[in-house]
């Protein structure tokens, strides 16, 4: 049974991450710089590594810089919905019929917990040093400020509610016992560090 959960959990994150990349593209599409959604780089590496809209961020330069933000932004605007919507629903709605199996709440609690790994991995890390979707967004004189603060403060908000409130509905949607509990807490965080540490990596 771990197996199938790490599988689905595997699935969401693929899930997850063409949905950020379709995002960018949507945008791009509506703004007249590419004709195809679905027409991005895809990746059969694990992780989907090396995954990317396929937008030509030069065309892009020549629109109004609000659209250029707007076309940099749309993928993470996904990743904020992502898990803004999953949270609300895990937390405010437990007993909704969409949670009412737990590979149903597993799904949605895994689609949070993986867009605030994103989320944080954009909006704070690759904010401090500025590349991808961001670096985009300040090419096209976006406020790096209001874009740091705003990071970090939804990025604490994602991530006190995934490891507490969101958590303990995990808990008891599957029963853990206190062992239980503590492995699912300790997991989480250590999925949460070797990300940012790889994607820090990367970024070097």
């Amino acid at each position: 049974m771990t197996i199938l959960y790490a599988v689905f959990a595997y699935i969401i994150l693929c899930f997850g991450t063409l949905c950020h990349e379709w995002a960018h593209s949507l945008f791009a599409v509506i703004f007249g710089v590419k004709s195809n959604v679905f027409d991005i780089h895809y990746s059969y590496m694990p992780l989907f590594i090396g995954i990317n809209e396929n937008v030509d961020y030069n065309l892009v330069a020549m629109l109004p810089h609000w659209q250029g933000i707007l076309i940099a932004f749309a993928g993470l605007l996904v990743n904020f919905l992502f898990a803004s919507g999953a949270l609300i629903l895990i937390i405010g709605f437990p007993h909704s019929k969409l949670l009412k199996y737990r590979w149903s709440f597993f799904f949605f609690y895994t689609l949070a917990f993986w867009n605030t790994i994103e989320w944080f991995n954009y909006m704070v890390i690759r904010n401090i040093f500025p590349s991808g979707d961001i670096a985009h967004m300040l090419r096209f004189d976006f406020s790096h400020t209001i874009l740091l603060v705003t990071g970090i403060l939804t990025s604490i908000g994602f991530l006190y509610l995934i490891f507490s409130s969101a958590r303990l509905r995990f808990n008891e949607k599957f029963e853990l016992s206190s062992h239980g509990q503590n492995v699912l807490l300790y997991n989480l965080i250590i999925i949460f560090v070797i990300g940012q540490s790889l994607t820090t990596l990367f970024l070097f």
